[in-house]
């Protein structure tokens, strides 16, 4: 958003003294999926969650976050390689879809 890379952004942390590194919602989870192979080097990630999809509006004006359990949980693999030690939810994810993701990690 600010025009900074997650390099960039891994770079600076590690430089300021960061132990570990983390990858929030925000931008969904296919982007977030992407960032932990850009951690590293200089740092591992340990932490990434994503939200359940970008949102959109409905049209009662409500926002909705469309990835059910099982396309949320298909990104782990993605979220576990090469350097995200914790993976978990953000954003309206819920007890299903922190399951799906507990079975996705224990396939790994």
């Amino acid at each position: 958003m600010m025009g900074n890379s997650p390099t960039d952004l891994a770079r600076m942390a590690v430089k300021e003294g960061a132990d570990a590194i983390g990858a929030n919602c925000g931008v969904g989870p296919e982007t977030t999926s992407r960032w932990p192979a850009s951690f590293a080097p200089p740092a591992r990630c340990d932490l990434d969650q994503g939200q359940r999809g970008l949102p959109t509006v409905g049209k009662d004006g409500r926002h909705n976050l469309p990835d059910g359990p099982r396309r949320f949980a298909a990104f782990v693999p993605k979220w576990s390689r090469p350097a995200a030690n914790f993976v978990g939810g953000c954003c309206g994810t819920t007890p299903g879809h922190i399951e799906a993701v507990r079975k996705a990690v224990d396939r790994i």
